[in-house]
């Protein structure tokens, strides 16, 4: 469940499980997040908590996220084969499923999809989605421009950070994740005039 019980014991796992670069980042997103929870009226008790579970398993090895994912019967995609870090976030929604009875679809895929993006996503997972790439920590061409805009227009901010991201993996010959691409997909329509960057 959603509650503060549970986000206190959430930031005690957390803080076992990260190394103190990653915990740093995770604190960010938090901070980054709750701002724009606010901006755009999102319940901050649930924002804390996908942001603080949403890297909670970045920094496992490959061979315990393979485990975890055999052990939770998740299916690998092709991508996730190639690049088994990708399940990080997947799996930390299905662990805060299960240990913590979050039933919370919102909440659930703000963790699931933070990396990949999806169609799915809700406004709280835009959030969360923005905040792991344009936290105040995050340094790289375009950050400010897209920080900026994610104060102006939630739904700009994401398209044009979710292209920044695959522009980052197509120049890199790297495999885009299938939700990438059906969130490009979905929101190309509406966005294909107005593009900003």
């Amino acid at each position: 469940m959603v509650n503060h019980r549970t986000l206190s014991i959430l930031q005690r796992v957390v803080e076992h499980l990260v190394t103190s670069e990653r915990l740093k980042h995770i604190r960010n997103c938090e901070r980054f997040s709750l701002i724009l929870a606010e901006r755009y009226g999102v319940d901050e008790l649930a924002c804390r908590i996908a942001a603080l579970a949403h890297d909670m398993f970045r920094d496992l090895s490959l061979s315990k996220l393979l485990l975890l994912a055999e052990i939770y019967g998740v299916e690998l995609n092709d991508v996730e084969k190639e690049n088994p870090i990708l399940l990080h976030g997947k799996l930390a929604a299905i662990y805060l499923q299960k240990r913590f009875d979050i039933k919370e679809k919102s909440v659930l895929n703000a963790v699931r999809y933070h990396t990949s993006g999806s169609p799915e996503l809700d406004t709280l997972g835009k959030i969360v989605f923005l905040a792991d790439s344009l936290e105040f920590g995050r340094v790289y061409d375009k950050v400010e421009t897209l920080r900026k805009l994610s104060f102006k227009n939630l739904d700009t901010a994401v398209f044009e950070t979710l292209k920044n991201k695959m522009i980052y993996a197509l120049k890199r010959n790297l495999l885009l994740l299938p939700e990438s691409v059906e969130m490009w997909n979905s929101m190309i329509p509406a966005h294909r005039e107005n593009s900003t960057l």
